[in-house]
């Protein structure tokens, strides 16, 4: 009878310290937008004043993401074509094998696109944008510190990989002839020493850039050239940005919110 108390002690011990740690589990629940990069969609500067500033995460039983509250309606008045982020629509993310199927702004009538993305071992293979039964297909391809960016084997995008961040961005322009004819350079700075909660996130929309850092960058710069007599020349274009983070006692930027359960 004692080594039947014993067996039932120990089972008792265990069952607790199991839900107290299923308990204390903790997810990324919030993003804010400041820390994302809209780059494959026109954001109109038509501000929403009803907008929160976050996308809100939500989980399925397997504890994977499965919706994003926070994504694009259509600009109807003197931005036909532009699209504003708001908390009425929806992203819908599933999962197939290495896949993973992105139903952007779902419970819209008028809608971007869909995405599908292959994930390797925590790396992306390839994005497929999906706009009504046009395909079009990114795939990457991996060489020391340098990631490219491909269609049909035509070179859209080089990433820089230093530290374990991404540190530059040189997207290449073309004529109608397919010659490069200049690029647009994107460099990100300052990176901090926390983590960055979105990294290997790519299917997040907003989220593909910074899901390649292990760091949460604080600045970044745009600038364009021009290709001429073999070197790239600027074209005077210029964009920066500053994020001012914070950090709380974890150590997690404020850009970052968790819900534990």
């Amino acid at each position: 009878m004692k080594n039947l108390f014993l067996i039932l002690s120990f089972f008792l011990v265990f069952s607790c310290s199991r839900d107290e740690g299923k308990e204390n589990e903790c997810k990324l629940s919030t993003v804010n937008v400041s820390t994302l990069v809209y780059d494959d969609i026109n954001i109109s500067s038509t501000y929403n004043p009803n907008f929160s500033e976050k996308i809100k995460l939500s989980y399925d039983s397997q504890n994977r993401i499965s919706k994003i509250l926070g994504s694009f309606i259509p600009v109807m008045v003197g931005s036909l074509g532009s699209y504003t982020i708001s908390d009425d629509a929806y992203d819908e993310i599933t999962y197939s094998g290495n896949s993973v199927y992105v139903k952007i702004s779902a419970n819209q009538m008028i809608r971007p696109y869909d995405k599908e993305f292959v994930i390797l071992n925590n790396k992306i293979a390839s994005q497929k944008i999906i706009i009504g039964t046009n395909n079009l297909v990114y795939n990457y391809e991996y060489s020391g510190n340098q990631i490219v960016e491909k269609i049909n084997n035509k070179l859209i995008r080089t990433f820089s990989i230093e530290n374990g961040n991404l540190t530059k961005i040189e997207k290449w322009n073309y004529n109608d002839s397919n010659q490069i004819i200049g690029k647009i350079e994107t460099i990100f700075s300052d990176f901090d020493n926390s983590e960055n909660l979105l990294k290997n996130k790519f299917f997040i929309n907003g989220a593909f850039i910074k899901a390649f850092s292990k760091n949460n960058f604080r600045n970044l710069e745009t600038k364009g050239y021009v290709l001429q007599n073999g070197s790239y020349v600027s074209d005077g274009s210029y964009y920066t940005k500053t994020l001012a983070m914070t950090y709380n006692s974890e150590n997690i930027a404020n850009v970052f919110e968790k819900k534990c359960n």
